[in-house]
């Protein structure tokens, strides 16, 4: 991973909000557990999970207990962390010449009107140098497959804002917030 400010994820949920309701978690391989069939070793980018797609040409990284190389866990490239659940999670990078991405397709498609509930944890890597203050999810009905280096160029749908940054390198945080579908969304990305 390059120098900048790294954070790692773990365990998406995306469902539908409703009180007192079991409801289908709409992220496929929400802990990065399963793997492609033929991950593209040693180049262990997001696309190494089964389901996930790297949005940028330099890939969003991937880290997994099994792996004896600096992708592995809980000791990488960007520290120590033991995973939030199971023995994988993934990491972007944001630096003042690039931004990766996270990104993936629903397992169904939001229905207009119905509210969704998204949680997530993140953790800053022990080397970053700075914090972010913001996060953003924006969905859309097709893949973004070749997102600005500097930014994605519409407002995300959902933002996460710390005005003092997400600064904790020892812990998950976790991130949650509603969303109220505008419809036909099949794609989210981070």
């Amino acid at each position: 991973m390059r120098e900048g400010t790294a954070y790692i994820f773990g365990l998406f949920l995306l469902s539908s909000y409703a009180f007192n309701t079991t409801a289908q978690n709409l992220v496929s391989n929400p802990s990065f557990e399963q793997l492609s069939p033929n991950p593209n070793y040693p180049e262990l980018t997001i696309s190494t999970p089964k389901d996930w797609i790297s949005s940028y040409m330099m890939g969003t990284d991937y880290y997994n207990r099994s792996f004896r190389t600096n992708h592995g866990v809980p000791n990488n490239e960007q520290g120590y962390q033991e995973p939030h659940s199971g023995n994988a999670y993934a990491g972007i990078c944001i630096d003042s010449k690039f931004i990766e991405y996270l990104q993936l397709k629903l397992l169904d498609t939001l229905t207009e009107g119905k509210k969704y509930l998204i949680e997530f944890y993140i953790s800053r890597g022990e080397t970053s140098k700075t914090n972010l203050q913001e996060l953003g999810i924006s969905f859309s009905d097709k893949a973004n497959k070749h997102l600005a280096t500097t930014g994605i160029a519409m407002e995300p749908n959902v933002k996460f804002i710390d005005p003092l940054g997400f600064k904790d390198k020892k812990d998950w945080t976790k991130l949650s917030a509603v969303y109220r579908a505008k419809g036909l969304e099949s794609y989210f990305t981070l």
